[in-house]
């Protein structure tokens, strides 16, 4: 796989963990987005296996988006978490 395919692969993988995380209406259904999005066998562990077939500077490239893609999905499944439980706790 190319460097231009993972990065088309991560875009369209962030652009549906943001829709789906917005649309989770429990803290079970948050849990199961992130295991299959950021899980041993998830997505984004499936896209960073093509890594280990691309060139050193493109995989720095590429790599270095992925860790940013995981950092950016962990803070937004934090912050959705600490919502729904708020919504929980004043209902």
């Amino acid at each position: 796989m190319s460097a231009a395919a993972l990065l088309e692969s991560l875009a369209g993988l962030r652009r549906q963990a943001l829709d789906e995380a917005q649309r989770v209406g429990s803290a079970v259904e948050l849990s199961t987005l992130r295991v299959r999005i950021l899980g041993r066998k998830g997505e984004l562990t499936n896209v960073l296996r093509g890594l280990k077939d691309l060139p050193p500077d493109e995989r720095v490239a590429v790599g270095q988006e992925a860790n940013r893609l995981k950092d950016d999905l962990e803070s937004l499944l934090t912050a959705r978490e600490s919502a729904l439980e708020d919504a929980a706790s004043t209902s």
